[in-house]
């Protein structure tokens, strides 16, 4: 005869083994900085989809300090109206890359404006102006027509109204999300890095506050992604003085040149600080230290879920 205690008992150690799963997932992992597996899945596959965990442009009641947001509004300016009539090579005319680059000057996103040759002739000699003309067009912000460029109107009346937080997270979402990252530079395509943007603004939100080098945050990319190393297919060349790092040495440049100066940076949520013993412009990415900037936090809205990790 069948022992009619055995089920009561094997249910209450199923119910035992499901609760400590479930609370096994739901530990923070310490290599995602107190995020659990389930959150990190919801911030690299659905990072603007997640309210629970992360909101963005709440915070935002003014134009957004911004290089990025400067430079969408020097091109939408230009293309109020008419619009602009393109060269024949389809690119902003002389006089909007003069002014865009004056506004990046004043904005203070200086890092590689030694890296420029002294006179810039077009776009395409002004890297962030002509990534952010790019973005402007996947995202709708302006539309070709018959050789000259314009405004999208329903684009026009968000700037008409100040609708700062709409535009700012437009902006972002399309160039986190649509604009291809590794368009921009040489390095391997490592998807991760674009892929763990939110991750990135993160540990900015946690650590960004005090300035950390950016070797650290390299570090820290590398212990939750370290599958990126094998994304590096490339072989070092006869030179290289150490073959062995070079997979590690590419993905913590590609992360920092990508995530850190053309990203963070770049919209105005961090600046880049040269360490106090160099004060040297040319130094290696990995000397400058990284600080929050107010936009950080007035842009991206932590939930407090997330805020306890």
């Amino acid at each position: 005869m069948m022992n009619t205690g055995q089920a009561p008992i094997r249910e209450a150690v199923e119910q035992i083994i499901a609760e400590e799963v479930a609370a096994f997932e739901a530990e923070g992992i310490d290599d995602f900085h107190g995020l659990n597996s389930d959150q990190m899945h919801r911030l690299l596959y659905h990072p603007f989809d997640s309210p629970e965990l992360v909101t963005f442009g709440d915070g935002l009641r003014e134009r957004p300090d911004s290089p990025a947001f400067r430079l969408l509004e020097v091109i939408a300016e230009a293309c109020r109206g008419n619009g602009i009539k393109l060269t024949p090579k389809g690119n902003l005319p002389r006089a909007i890359v003069s002014e865009a680059r004056e506004a990046l000057d004043e904005s203070g996103f200086a890092y590689r404006r030694s890296f420029y040759p002294g006179t810039i002739r077009n776009e395409e000699d002004l890297d962030e102006l002509h990534a952010l003309r790019v973005v402007a067009d996947i995202g709708r912000f302006t539309r070709k027509y018959r050789g000259r460029l314009k405004l999208v109107r329903a684009v026009e009346k968000q700037f008409d109204t100040g609708d700062w937080a709409g535009l700012f997270t437009r902006l972002l979402r399309v160039y986190c999300q649509e604009f291809n990252w590794a368009y921009r530079d040489g390095y391997p395509e490592l998807p991760i890095v674009q892929m763990s943007f939110l991750f990135t603004l993160y540990l900015l939100h946690v650590h960004g506050h005090e300035p950390r080098p950016v070797s650290w945050y390299e570090v820290q990319f590398l212990n939750a992604f370290p599958m990126a190393e094998s994304e590096v297919n490339e072989q070092p060349s006869y030179w290289d003085r150490d073959p062995a790092t070079y997979a590690e040495r590419q993905a913590k440049k590609a992360w920092s040149l990508r995530s850190i100066e053309r990203f963070a940076c770049f919209f105005g949520l961090v600046t880049l600080e040269a360490a106090p013993e160099t004060r040297d412009p040319l130094a290696p990415m990995g000397d400058y230290r990284v600080r929050a900037l107010p936009l950080l936090d007035q842009a991206i809205g932590w939930k407090e879920a997330v805020r306890r990790c």
